[in-house]
């Protein structure tokens, strides 16, 4: 991952912070309804497609 990294929060989520400000820009957690992990996007965060590409990816990879 370029831009972002991503880090346990907690049991059931995780954070998504920046490499360059360590800002948090979000996180991903475990939606029980839908039974399973979302994105769920600070306010006022913008994103291009590599990042969201990075964040894809580590909830294909890792939260199988």
């Amino acid at each position: 991952m370029k831009f972002i990294t991503i880090e346990t929060f907690d049991e059931n989520s995780y954070v998504v912070k920046t490499k360059k400000k360590y800002e948090t820009i979000g996180f991903i957690t475990f939606f029980k309804p839908w039974k399973k992990w979302v994105f769920e996007p600070c306010e006022q965060t913008i994103y291009d497609t590599e990042c969201m590409k990075d964040i894809i990816r580590f909830m294909e990879e890792e939260l199988k």
